[in-house]
Formats: structure tokens, C-alpha cells, sequence
């Protein structure tokens, strides 16, 4: 779990493989929270108040009035994708407003409350900024200027909501009690009624979610098999997409292109094993799939010294 501070508020960015069965717990502090499932499903148990199942897709904007210790665990085994963002109690009102003050304030203190975003245009485009916030090729301090606005970004398309149901709510068109209680904080559980649809605001990227997330199946693909590298036919086949749209779209969202990414993967794992001790140079290209010596002209061109040189230069 990478957490990224950003302005005061936090990132979580979890991408990681998780077996079927594994449970871990996590404290929540207290404040606004908005929570993304990009992959994967999980079954979630805040203080034995009952569980909650979190799938691929569901997103929803939720307080806590204080900290809070959750249960997880995975409900099958997969690469678990997950984008959260905090903005503690302290910082809400200097963050977002007083109003938002306000409706954090509007249910019982200790309890969570939660607004679920709307489906459709909404819901698409929360998912898609998702993907590129998990998504962000830049390192550094440029890494965390772009997470930040990403995430703040995020922030405004999934408070769209709260803020319309705010309104309503001052206006006497909803009452209190539109809020949401406890336990339901998945985006797609009970079926919602007209009052609770909202207005579509305008897409944030190119990418629509689910070519979001087809791009990071292809990008999984290559890594977990760096030894035997697929076609680009047979990445799009994988994905079901257009094998034009999967290169074009994978070299603008990770800053390469699909061959470029796999060399580049793929020296680099095979640079960690030779500085892990393997001596046998042979033996680490078989393990990219190379050949010794297109391995060896390879590596030079990559690093400038041979893959012999620079394991000898490691022993010494």
C-alpha cells in the first residue's frame, strides 16, 4: 500500500495479489473518506458492526466520527486494486468548505454515513480517474503534484452528490434521513429510487474505465510473464481490445510502447537477479527468454557494460 500525502489529505493506492481466504485489519481515521474497487472483491467488518462486500466497481463517499478498525478479508484470489482518499476531520472545512463541515456533522458521532454516487456518466467518470491516478507514469515531486490534483479532481466528481443532497436537504426536499446509515457504503447495493440520481458532469479523460482497466490487464499480463512475452494480438485478444487501440492507448498511458515497456521490464528484472548474486549469465537470459547472446547485446545497449562485467563487478 503506497500512501501519498497530498496537501494534507492522503492517498492510498493499494495494488497488490491477494489470495482467496487472506484477512488482514486496518485502522480508519476519522473524517471524509471516498473509496474506489478498481479490482477485485473483498468483504469488509467495521468494529463487528456486520459485512460489507466491496466489488470490482463500487466506490462510495463515506465519514467516520471517530477512528475505526476494519476487518478484511479477500473473497477470491486476484490482483487487488483499490484508490482511497482521506481528508481528516481537522482539514475538512479548510479543504472543501464549511458546508461540508456541516453535512460531515449531520449524522450521529460515531457512525458512518454514506453517499453513493450515481450510476451511469458519473460512476464511469469516478472509476476513470481512478485508473489514473493508480496509473501515474511520473516519479518525484512531479509524481505528487499530479496525484494531488488527480485525487482532488476525484474528490469534487464523487462530492457532486453530497453537495446536490446538502441543497435539497436545506431546501426541505429531502429530509436527513436521505443520509444514509451505517453498513451501506458499497455504491451498488440496495436499488436507489429517481431522488437519488444526479447530474452527469463532463468526462475527465479519453479513457473510459473499462479501457482503463483493460490496459492494466495488459499491463499485468506482460509482467507476470516477462520469460515468455505475448504478441500484441495476443495481449488485445486477452483484454478484448482493438490491437490498435491497446498499443496506442498503452503507450499513452504508461509513456512507452508495448515492446518498449516489456525490454525495459525485462532487463530490469534480470539486472535484480544479477545483483541478487545469480553469477550464471546464461542461466538469468534463459529466464527472460533470451538468448545468452542477444541477451548480452541487449543488456550493454540498456546499461553500458556487458552482463558478464557487471556481475563480476558485483562479486568484488
Amino acid at each position: 500500500m503506497e500512501i501519498v500525502d497530498t496537501l494534507g489529505t492522503y492517498l492510498f493506492l493499494g495494488d497488490t495479489d491477494v489470495s482467496s481466504g487472506a484477512q488482514w485489519r486496518s485502522n480508519m481515521s476519522d473524517g471524509l473518506w471516498f473509496g474506489c474497487m478498481l479490482h477485485g472483491e473483498l468483504s469488509i467488518e467495521e468494529n463487528g458492526s456486520g459485512k460489507t462486500v466491496w466489488s470490482k466497481g463500487d466506490h462510495a463517499l463515506f465519514s467516520l466520527g471517530q477512528s475505526s478498525e476494519i476487518q478484511h478479508e479477500a473473497l477470491a484470489s486476484s490482483n487487488l486494486k483499490t484508490v482511497f482518499l482521506h481528508i481528516p476531520s481537522d482539514k475538512i472545512e479548510q479543504t472543501l468548505g464549511s458546508e461540508f463541515t456541516d453535512i460531515c456533522e449531520a449524522h450521529h458521532p460515531g457512525e458512518i454515513f454514506s453517499i453513493e454516487p450515481s450510476r451511469g456518466a458519473h460512476a464511469e467518470t469516478v472509476r476513470a480517474l481512478a485508473w489514473q491516478i493508480l496509473s501515474c507514469p511520473l516519479t518525484g515531486p512531479m509524481r505528487r503534484c499530479y496525484l494531488t490534483g488527480k485525487s482532488l479532481e476525484m474528490m469534487a466528481v464523487a462530492l457532486e452528490p453530497a453537495s446536490q443532497m446538502l441543497a435539497w436537504r436545506r431546501s426541505g426536499q429531502v429530509s436527513a434521513g436521505r443520509v444514509a446509515p451505517r453498513k451501506s457504503i458499497s455504491a451498488h447495493g440496495a436499488e436507489k429510487d429517481k431522488s437519488s440520481t444526479f447530474s452527469k458532469p463532463r468526462k475527465a479523460s479519453k479513457f473510459r474505465a473499462m479501457e482503463m482497466e483493460a490496459l492494466h490487464a495488459a499491463r499485468d499480463i506482460i509482467l507476470k510473464n516477462l520469460h515468455a512475452p505475448s504478441t500484441i494480438q495476443e495481449l488485445a485478444a486477452a483484454v478484448a481490445m482493438n490491437p490498435r487501440k491497446l498499443s496506442d492507448g498503452f503507450a499513452e498511458l504508461f509513456g512507452s510502447p508495448i515492446y518498449t515497456f516489456t525490454k525495459d521490464k525485462r532487463l530490469a528484472a534480470a539486472r535484480l537477479r544479477i545483483e541478487a548474486g545469480e553469477t550464471c549469465v546464461s542461466q538469468v537470459a534463459y529466464s527472460m527468454g533470451y538468448t545468452p547472446s542477444h541477451f548480452a547485446t541487449e543488456f550493454k545497449k540498456r546499461y553500458g557494460v556487458s552482463p558478464k562485467a557487471f556481475a563480476q563487478n558485483r562479486t568484488h
